[in-house]
């Protein structure tokens, strides 16, 4: 875990929920005050105190998290950093385990996504596609998305998470979300961080949709049409739930 990848989660102001279960009177949520290279500060909801706990922290207690014992939180965890050579901490284990968690969550979630993007795409004639056909689907997609915002000026980075592309002209700065098909696109899927990050920047947000890509050789991604909506805000009506996580905690 990095501030890079943190924040391609989380932003500041977002809420988590501490470690424990969340009806236990000692539960509390935690808001993110600052990002920097190494942590991440935060203060509990209701609370004037700010803490923080760092990303080598973070990384220790999701690599050893089936030891975690979430009645006993500050046991297991102090074990943990007993262990890793670290000292014994009083103050923010529940909190730390508490991100932990969420992250593992975020995480889980995203690789649901993938594993959903790879039993839906499915190709022009029905059948569903490799997972080198879809990389390079998405390849194509990501090309001519740069190509078509450098014509326009901007200076392109590809990203990844939790947008596609950053691209600057002058003061200018736009995050571009990049879907790829071989088809028409009638509908896309979006995962949870998509859509808040369009609800929260839609003035900088563009979405970058690449139709009618086709495969050489099965695997060799050629052609394909942009279209480009900018700004981008998605509009709850046309959202359309696929899939839900079911939480077993009270069965």
């Amino acid at each position: 875990m990095d501030r890079s990848e943190f924040q391609g989660l989380y932003k500041v102001g977002d809420v988590i929920q501490s470690g424990g279960h969340a009806s236990r009177k000692n539960a509390s949520k935690l808001a993110i005050v600052s990002i920097d290279e190494k942590g991440v500060r935060f203060q509990p909801i209701n609370a004037k105190s700010k803490f923080r706990v760092d990303f080598d922290y973070i990384d220790l207690l999701m690599a050893n998290f089936a030891e975690i014992n979430p009645r006993s939180i500050q046991k297991s965890v102090n074990q943990i950093r007993r262990r890793g050579g670290l000292k014994i901490d009083t103050t923010t284990e529940n909190y730390a385990y508490g991100f932990a968690k969420a992250i593992r969550h975020e995480r889980a979630t995203f690789s649901f996504q993938n594993d959903l993007d790879t039993h839906l795409a499915v190709g022009s004639g029905g059948f569903l596609l490799s997972t080198s056909a879809r990389k390079a689907i998405e390849e194509r997609g990501m090309a001519l998305a740069e190509a078509h915002f450098a014509r326009e000026g901007y200076v392109v980075e590809r990203r990844g998470k939790p947008y596609d592309l950053r691209c600057g002209r002058g003061n200018v700065s736009l995050w571009v979300e990049v879907k790829a098909t071989q088809g028409e696109a009638e509908e896309i899927i979006l995962t949870r961080n998509e859509v808040e990050l369009s609800k929260a920047r839609s003035a900088q947000m563009a979405l970058a949709i690449i139709t009618n890509i086709h495969l050489k050789n099965g695997n060799e991604a050629a052609g394909g049409e942009i279209r480009v909506i900018q700004p981008w805000r998605v509009k709850e009506e046309l959202l359309r739930p696929i899939a839900y996580f079911y939480s077993l905690a009270n069965h």
